[in-house]
């Protein structure tokens, strides 16, 4: 429920955040709140002025001129399956003069988390820095009376153990020594795991939205609580932070790593995972983010050959084909933690899968995740997500409108088989951004398929196909979908920090997915028609040999991601 900023509330996160399914939070008028863990703070009654109302930019939720931009004077079905690449811009479109593919320009140029993904600009974290750390100094009265104690304590246990018992190839630098240990107790301290959480929900969790609204930080595992405690700090405003955060990178990983080692020896076949389970797999892939965003080239490395497949190992163990929903006829037979549990291990698939198409088409780094493989469900939309008791969430689930109990698999496979499948251009237009987003996707990855094989254009084929269907899929979603509060819950309010966590992250982005693929299919196709009247403008220097499509990408493995940043420049040479 939304909270005002001059009103003061407290929080007891001693309790578990599911007890009687409600969270834990209560406003100190003695109502409940079903704020998220998150948000935890208190303000003392009369000791510090409120912070003034949070202003964000809400260009930055939704982009009305990209959509346009990508889809206004797109050619009819007869001419997607040319060769000739889709134009992005027309003369009339606002902003014609700006790059059909400027978000994904800005993120293959750009590096770490906060320059590369949806964070807000720097005044916006500054703003909700300052209102969180009013938040951490009023509750804190002392460690010994913080409910986050034993939690702190016990990270920093963990990580002093391991750092003392590191193995000689272990990527962990640090001794243990005085100054490390006072690092450790201030990147961890009670009050700091209260604010880099906070951090972690307003300004990171939209963009990869995996983690329910239930999570108790004080019950969660202590690979999830440190992981996100990490990127919450790389996330900050405060160099500082960010500094501390860096020192503890390798140091995380390994016990987070340790933990999915340990999980794996269990057998979890054909059954839902545990929550405990599910948590240490969103603490791995957290892992992998920062490290491949923020981390060293050795760490960037590390996580793209080996500690990726490891997550990937493990989501295999844990079984694609147990991430399903339930049917959920009646009330009485719908658990609200039962629910959380599944579909935070549906998002945490998706996202795996998510990040192996991103080195795929970053990194030029070949798929691990087969499609046929993705025998999962889609994600719910954000409003049965995001809601924060079991009423309100069994409420959302029955009014949504899109078809339940798709398969991923299946639905890549109807996408490449047809041209024009209207029936499931209707069936995935409401699915949301998310469950989009892994559609397109999903595309990159056949792409990068077929670019291994010889007789390329004999199977380009399925992809125009998925081409086209996504389009028009897409086109409904906006048209119809995209104002909805199913798929942004934000939409007619204006958002504070106890809200920003609900946004629409870079998911939203999803159409310039769409059209890279189209311009590397346009490529290869025309690389593979060497005559002058089939020839692309993306090919107009006159090459036509048979390695051609090799141009596209031609080193595999790359740490960097200039590679596919220059695909992107030599394309827009094209399209604007």
């Amino acid at each position: 429920m939304p909270i005002s900023n001059a009103q003061t509330f407290c929080a007891d996160i001693s309790r578990p955040a599911l007890a009687n399914g409600r969270s834990s939070l209560m406003l100190c008028d003695g109502r409940a709140s079903n704020a998220p863990p998150a948000n935890e703070r208190a303000i003392s009654n009369g000791h510090v002025e409120p912070p003034p109302p949070f202003q964000f930019d809400f260009s930055l939720l939704e982009d009305s001129t990209l959509l346009d931009a990508l889809f206004e004077g797109i050619p009819g079905n007869e001419d997607l399956f040319s060769v000739t690449p889709v134009p992005a811009f027309n003369a009339s479109a606002e902003a014609s003069t700006e790059p059909a593919l400027r978000f994904l320009e800005g993120f293959t140029r750009n590096t770490g988390l906060t320059g590369s993904f949806d964070c807000g600009t720097e005044a916006e974290r500054l703003e909700m820095y300052a209102h969180y750390e009013i938040d951490r100094w009023q509750y804190s009265t002392g460690d010994s009376n913080d409910p986050l104690t034993a939690k702190s304590n016990e990270i920093i246990s963990v990580l002093c153990e391991t750092i003392r018992t590191k193995a000689r190839n272990s990527p962990v630098e640090h001794e243990w020594s005085k100054v490390t240990e006072q690092s450790c107790r201030r990147l961890f301290a009670p009050d700091r795991l209260r604010l880099y959480h906070s951090l972690y929900w307003a300004i990171w969790h939209p963009n990869v939205n995996f983690v329910h609204c239930s999570f108790d930080i004080t019950t969660a595992t202590i690979s999830l609580v440190a992981a996100m405690a990490v990127i919450g700090a790389a996330v900050s405003p405060v160099a500082e932070d960010v500094a501390s955060a860096r020192l503890w990178f390798n140091t995380v990983e390994e016990i987070v790593f340790a933990d999915l080692d340990v999980c794996a020896n269990d057998d979890a076949q054909n059954d839902l995972p545990s929550l405990a389970d599910v948590q240490v797999l969103q603490a791995a892939y957290v892992v992998c983010l920062y490290q491949n965003w923020e981390g060293s080239v050795a760490s960037r490395r590390r996580i793209r050959r080996s500690r990726y497949s490891a997550v990937v190992a493990r989501a295999r163990d844990l079984g694609f084909a147990n991430a399903r929903h339930l049917d959920y006829h009646f009330a009485s037979d719908f658990s609200w933690h039962d629910f959380a549990v599944r579909e935070q291990f549906i998002r945490v698939l998706l996202w795996i899968f998510l990040l192996d198409t991103a080195f795929v088409i970053f990194h030029n780094f070949p798929p691990r995740i087969a499609i046929k493989e993705l025998r999962m469900h889609f994600a719910h939309n954000e409003a049965c997500f995001q809601a924060e008791s079991s009423l309100e969430c069994y409420q959302q689930i029955i009014t949504q409108t899109c078809p339940t109990g798709l398969v991923l698999a299946d639905i890549v496979g109807r996408l490449c088989h047809s041209s024009n499948d209207v029936p499931l251009q209707l069936s995935l237009a409401d699915l949301g951004p998310l469950n989009l987003f892994v559609l397109t996707s999903s595309l990159h990855s056949i792409i990068f398929q077929i670019r291994q094989s010889f007789g390329q254009e004999l199977h380009l084929t399925p992809v125009r196909n998925a081409l086209l269907n996504w389009m028009e899929a897409f086109r409904i979603y906006s048209t119809t979908y995209r104002q909805s509060l199913h798929h942004d819950t934000l939409i007619g309010t204006e958002p504070t920090p106890q809200t920003m966590w609900k946004r629409v992250g870079f998911s939203r982005f999803c159409p310039e997915y769409w059209l890279l693929a189209k311009l590397m299919t346009d490529k290869m196709a025309a690389a593979a028609q060497p005559t002058m009247a089939n020839l692309s403008p993306l090919t107009m220097d006159g090459s036509n040999d048979a390695d051609e499509t090799e141009n596209i990408l031609s080193h595999y493995d790359e740490t960097s991601m200039q590679q596919v940043n220059r695909l992107i420049a030599d394309f827009q040479k094209v399209v604007i």
